[in-house]
């Protein structure tokens, strides 16, 4: 109830004003009627009532705040997660969200420019349903529920993007992209294959004209064992060295992990300055050859047979902006072998990071899935997963150099789905492959190759 000061004054000045008016009566020797004593009586005290509730009132006033807690997950390299919380509470909860918004960055240390995406759910709900917070009406409601319902209001920070991201792909790249130099890894690969790659021919002019390794294995003088050869890039005309795996027929390796932080940031289109994908360096992002024509997503857990996931490559694979997206792009001529089980269906290219909510409810997914943007969890499913609240990459340092381990700083909350698998690497998987902290962050490997590519440079 609003509190009344107007109304306050008059009653305490009229309480007043009456019991001066009357005591010097009682003390006179006059005589008064009992009637007209026993009115002024009931007069001062209904008056003397109302000022109680005005009190009691203002008393309450001052004393109904809505509050909630309000969490966030911290990611540290090489550390547990840090969980951060803050209590929130305001008067006027119809109209509170840009102090929520303003308290919270300022005590997690975000900045204004991004924005923020707060859940809750309701104990006890029927259903699965995380709700949404973004204004003011959204937080008003959500207090509502909880003087309702009778629950603890607890909001939690999923994720905090830049304001306005890009969401238009990023088209197909016809110049060199501005890159940050790479240290050139060694020459020969030193995990799998085991197989030295054959000695690059002495005279390998013609071969390094050629722009990807389909194109040379073509030229029977242009492959070899599996291993590095030089190519020239079809964009650029720069000379590039690529693993080339010609037992297969000439697939390119465009990205390679020894552990399992795949997080969307590194499905990224970028020519490298010297070196593109190797075995001795985990990727945080790819080098896909011009005109390459198809693509092999393999994944691995715990030394097993590899699984893998066979499409065309579709054009938004090229995006050179790692912030954006790409929503339900439906995949052509799909094939998987291995072992791989995605649950069938119509399978997507996706990519985005907390667009689309970041809940059991709602993702937003990226890899080769066969999950909607926006749609819940979906078990089993392809080579991805989706944000939520989880502990993605914890213990994996984000140094991208040769034996780093290369995880995206700032994707902490990704909850992974990949195949069939469940819980893996000491994971609690939450309904998928992996949420919790790993006991073993080298449980799952990657590695993917592209085939095609335009015949010559020019």
């Amino acid at each position: 109830m609003p509190f009344r000061p107007a109304l306050l004054s008059r009653a305490a000045a009229a309480f007043f004003l009456l019991l001066t008016s009357f005591l010097p009566a009682r003390a006179s020797t006059a005589k008064t009627c009992v009637s007209t004593t026993m009115k002024d009586f009931q007069n001062s005290c209904a008056l003397h009532a109302e000022l109680e509730d005005c009190k009691n009132d203002l008393e309450k006033c001052q004393s109904d705040k809505s509050a909630a807690v309000v969490t966030a997950m911290e990611a540290k390299i090489d550390e547990n997660d840090h969980q951060m919380t803050y209590a929130f509470a305001t008067s006027t909860p119809g109209s509170a969200w840009d102090d929520l918004v303003a308290e919270v960055g300022a005590e997690f240390g975000i900045p204004s420019n991004y924005e923020f995406q707060l859940e809750y759910k309701v104990p006890d709900f029927p259903y699965q349903t995380t709700f949404r917070v973004d204004s003011d009406k959204t937080l008003e409601n959500a207090f509502a529920l909880q003087r309702e319902w009778g629950f603890r209001l607890v909001l939690e920070v999923n994720e905090a993007d830049t304001k306005n991201p890009s969401v238009s792909p990023t088209p197909f790249p016809t110049f060199p992209p501005t890159v940050v130099p790479t240290e050139q890894p060694t020459a020969a690969p030193t995990d799998v294959p085991s197989k030295s790659p054959t000695p690059e021919p002495t005279t390998s002019t013609t071969c390094e004209d050629l722009t990807s390794c389909s194109a040379r294995n073509e030229l029977a003088q242009c492959r070899g064992g599996d291993g590095i050869y030089t190519i020239t890039s079809a964009f650029s005309n720069k000379r590039i060295r690529v693993y080339c795996r010609f037992s297969t027929g000439g697939d390119q390796l465009i990205y390679q992990r020894d552990n399992y932080a795949f997080s969307p940031d590194q499905m990224t289109w970028s020519e490298p300055e010297e070196t593109a994908a190797t075995f001795s360096q985990n990727s945080k992002d790819w080098f896909i050859p011009k005109g390459a024509t198809t693509w092999r997503w393999e994944v691995q857990l715990d030394g097993g047979a590899w699984q893998w996931i066979e499409t065309d490559v579709p054009a938004e694979a090229y995006q050179q902006g790692r912030t954006g997206t790409a929503v339900n792009v439906v995949l052509q001529n799909v094939k998987t072998g291995g072992g791989m089980n995605y649950g069938g269906g119509t399978m997507y290219y996706q990519k985005s990071h907390s667009q689309y909510g970041c809940s059991s409810s709602r993702g937003s997914w990226y890899g080769l899935v066969r999950a909607t943007q926006g749609g819940g969890d979906l078990y089993p499913n392809g080579i991805g997963g989706h944000c939520d609240n989880c502990s993605f990459g914890n213990g994996v340092n984000n140094d991208c150099g040769e034996g780093g381990g290369c995880w995206t700083a700032g994707r902490g909350n990704i909850e992974m789905y990949i195949s069939d698998w469940k819980d893996a690497g000491g994971s609690n998987g939450k309904g998928g492959t992996t949420c919790t902290k790993l006991s073993n962050n080298n449980a799952i490997k990657y590695q993917f190759w592209s085939r095609g590519g335009d015949p010559l440079s020019g």
